[in-house]
């Protein structure tokens, strides 16, 4: 099954059993999506003047950062049509698209910031090979910063059917694209937020 096709049915299903919950995202509650999003925002998120939140599922980050840059241009993208129906239900004078990011590319230097949170955490015949494509496509896009998160390795606990990456491989995948990168690690043990700066 391809990427995307995996993507729509895992999501899909978490629609149907949860409705408009925060679970239908998958990030477990509030307070760990709400602390993941202040990691994201301290990248530097602050004086940004666009942002693209790939994989925005419910839109709850367009939120967030408005509360934060009032004047952001933001953009959502999912893959999942239901989630982009769902988020502009919830945000009606925000934007969401229906996009696959590496099929419907974006213009090189489109956005200030590109966001990722929770779209790396799906089992795919190879996850690195996969990361090391989408990280690339989104940091073209980028002006300024690239942002994702991912599970860690280092997890004490692992839930069946994820996929936790080394924080040291990406790091080397990261630095291969931008020796401007950061890894954070220090906020939760079971995932991972990195900075790729231009």
């Amino acid at each position: 099954m391809k990427y995307a096709d995996k993507v729509v049915d895992y999501f899909s299903k978490l629609i149907d059993r949860h409705g408009e919950s925060v679970e239908v995202v998958d990030w477990g509650s509030e307070s760990s999506q709400r602390l993941r999003f202040d990691v994201i925002y301290e990248a530097g998120l602050g004086g940004v003047g666009s942002v693209l939140d790939v994989g925005c599922g419910r839109g709850d980050f367009y939120p967030y950062i408005l509360s934060r840059n009032p004047a952001v241009d933001y953009l959502g993208v999912d893959l999942t049509p239901g989630m982009v129906s769902l988020a502009q239900k919830r945000f009606p004078h925000a934007r969401f698209e229906c996009r696959d990011v590496l099929v419907d590319t974006l213009p090189e230097g489109a956005f200030d910031a590109v966001v990722a949170s929770g779209i790396f955490h799906i089992v795919l015949e190879d996850n690195i090979a996969f990361a090391r494509k989408m990280i690339s496509s989104l940091f073209l896009c980028a002006r300024k910063v690239l942002v994702f998160n991912m599970l860690s390795s280092h997890a004490s606990e692992k839930e069946p059917g994820e996929y936790y990456f080394s924080p040291e491989v990406v790091l080397n995948v990261c630095q291969s694209i931008s020796v401007r990168t950061v890894i954070r690690h220090d906020y939760k043990i079971n995932d991972f937020t990195v900075y790729m700066y231009k």
